[in-house]
């Protein structure tokens, strides 16, 4: 349990005690966080996509404990007045949290990706069960070119600077369509987790650039899923956890076992 939190209404210093019930939508009175149970979160959106799947308006979803312990990292001490009162007492807004929250999530899901590839060859990378079915070396391209598509195209544009980590021909190659048997033909499963790595890297050094305010701008050309900067973020994640269960099922369909 976060002992001792005071969440505020909109941003504007008003306690909302946190309360044992699920989380209606309320994106209109502005609430950020309406509960907690237990070490999970259960959290409402105001004009962004947390997770990816609660939109404004709908109901709250929950909050994993990988996030707790950043919501925990985010909270700023207490002031010197509440010390002086002995309160133990910890104040802070989803605003301040957001991007926070959309970085940690992107990390999460790099690294369930990578255990997922731990252990395997070169030739599981290259393995089709079908020619018709994709492999794992085309996935994991696959997910570095939509990275660096969600997490730069669509917030800061193309960089020239950009070549020496998401070569063109390497975005062509493993962009939506393309077949994965041209893709691995010309990029070798070393080359690919190479890029792979590079991308994501990049990711979180320019996430640090940013602020909320940054990135609460609405896209010129809007996805199916999001319409801001911000939104583009958290569907990065989600998309990687999309093809992490693709690349879980190849591994089955070799005969691995599951990893949890």
């Amino acid at each position: 349990m976060l002992d001792g939190l005071e969440m505020t209404e909109g941003g504007n210093g008003v306690p909302v005690k946190p309360t044992k019930a699920r989380a209606q939508g309320r994106s209109h009175l502005g609430f950020h966080l309406s509960c907690i149970l237990g070490e999970f979160l259960v959290v409402t959106a105001t004009d962004c996509c947390i997770l990816a799947v609660c939109n404004e308006g709908a109901e709250g979803t929950g909050w994993n404990r990988m996030s707790a312990s950043v919501l925990r990292a985010a909270m700023r001490p207490n002031s010197s007045e509440e010390r002086s009162r002995g309160t133990d007492r910890k104040t802070f807004t989803m605003t301040t949290l957001r991007l926070d929250i959309a970085r940690h999530q992107i990390d999460f899901a790099h690294r369930y990706t990578q255990s997922l590839l731990e252990g395997l060859t070169e030739a599981d990378w290259l393995w089709q069960p079908d020619p018709t079915v994709t492999c794992i070396a085309w996935q994991v391209g696959h997910i570095a070119m939509a990275q660096y598509g969600l997490t730069m195209i669509r917030i800061r544009g193309k960089e020239p600077e950009d070549e020496a980590f998401m070569p063109s021909a390497f975005f062509k190659a493993f962009k939506k369509g393309s077949v994965p048997a041209d893709s691995v033909a010309t990029f070798t499963p070393s080359a690919i987790r190479a890029v792979h790595e590079s991308v994501y890297a990049r990711t979180l050094e320019e996430l640090l650039r940013y602020s909320d305010d940054d990135l609460d701008v609405k896209l010129p050309e809007p996805h199916a899923v999001f319409d801001t900067k911000m939104g583009s973020l958290y569907f990065c994640s989600a998309h990687e956890m999309l093809h992490a269960g693709q690349i879980g099922l190849l591994r089955r369909l070799m005969g691995r076992l599951p990893l949890r």
